[in-house]
Protein backbone atom coordinates (compact mmCIF):
# COMPACT_ATOMS: atom_id res chain seq x y z
CA UNK A 1 0.00 0.00 0.00
CA UNK A 2 2.82 2.42 0.88
CA UNK A 3 4.58 1.74 -2.44
CA UNK A 4 1.35 2.52 -4.30
CA UNK A 5 0.95 5.82 -2.45
CA UNK A 6 4.54 6.73 -3.26
CA UNK A 7 3.94 5.94 -6.96
CA UNK A 8 0.85 8.15 -6.98
CA UNK A 9 2.75 10.93 -5.20
CA UNK A 10 5.64 10.62 -7.68
CA UNK A 11 3.22 10.88 -10.62
CA UNK A 12 1.65 14.02 -9.15
CA UNK A 13 5.07 15.57 -8.57
CA UNK A 14 6.06 14.68 -12.14
CA UNK A 15 2.91 16.29 -13.58
CA UNK A 16 3.44 19.42 -11.53
CA UNK A 17 7.12 19.54 -12.49
CA UNK A 18 6.18 19.33 -16.17
CA UNK A 19 3.61 22.09 -15.66
CA UNK A 20 6.26 24.19 -13.92
CA UNK A 21 8.66 23.73 -16.83
CA UNK A 22 5.96 24.61 -19.37
CA UNK A 23 5.14 27.79 -17.47
CA UNK A 24 8.81 28.72 -17.48
CA UNK A 25 9.02 28.04 -21.23
CA UNK A 26 6.06 30.35 -21.86
CA UNK A 27 7.64 33.05 -19.70
CA UNK A 28 10.92 32.71 -21.61
CA UNK A 29 9.10 32.95 -24.96
CA UNK A 30 7.29 36.08 -23.82
CA UNK A 31 10.46 37.72 -22.51
CA UNK A 32 12.36 36.75 -25.65
CA UNK A 33 9.67 38.18 -27.94
CA UNK A 34 9.92 41.49 -26.06
CA UNK A 35 13.71 41.55 -26.31
CA UNK A 36 14.02 41.35 -22.54
CA UNK A 37 16.65 38.60 -22.51
CA UNK A 38 20.29 38.92 -23.46
CA UNK A 39 21.75 36.73 -26.19
CA UNK A 40 24.18 35.35 -23.63
CA UNK A 41 21.32 34.22 -21.39
CA UNK A 42 19.41 32.67 -24.28
CA UNK A 43 22.55 30.80 -25.36
CA UNK A 44 23.11 29.60 -21.81
CA UNK A 45 19.60 28.17 -21.48
CA UNK A 46 19.17 26.98 -25.07
CA UNK A 47 19.50 23.32 -24.07
CA UNK A 48 16.53 23.78 -21.71
CA UNK A 49 14.18 25.15 -24.37
CA UNK A 50 12.60 21.79 -25.07
CA UNK A 51 9.70 19.71 -23.78
CA UNK A 52 10.03 18.47 -20.22
CA UNK A 53 10.21 14.84 -21.31
CA UNK A 54 13.36 15.61 -23.32
CA UNK A 55 15.21 17.32 -20.48
CA UNK A 56 18.14 15.59 -18.77
CA UNK A 57 17.29 14.18 -15.34
CA UNK A 58 19.42 16.81 -13.63
CA UNK A 59 17.19 19.53 -15.09
CA UNK A 60 13.97 17.62 -14.39
CA UNK A 61 15.07 17.39 -10.77
CA UNK A 62 15.17 21.20 -10.55
CA UNK A 63 11.53 21.34 -11.67
CA UNK A 64 10.65 18.57 -9.20
CA UNK A 65 12.13 20.64 -6.38
CA UNK A 66 9.77 23.50 -7.27
CA UNK A 67 6.86 21.09 -7.57
CA UNK A 68 7.50 19.76 -4.07
CA UNK A 69 7.71 23.30 -2.69
CA UNK A 70 4.40 24.16 -4.36
CA UNK A 71 2.74 21.07 -2.90
CA UNK A 72 4.03 21.96 0.57
CA UNK A 73 2.78 25.52 0.21
CA UNK A 74 -0.66 24.42 -0.96
CA UNK A 75 -0.92 21.93 1.92
CA UNK A 76 0.10 24.65 4.35
CA UNK A 77 -2.54 27.03 2.99
CA UNK A 78 -5.31 24.44 2.99
CA UNK A 79 -4.55 23.07 6.45
CA UNK A 80 -4.41 26.47 8.15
Amino acid sequence: MKKRKNKIKEKKIEKLAEFEHNQWLEWIKTCKSKGALSKEYINRISNLLRPYKRLPETEKNKDRVFAKKEIALIKNIILK
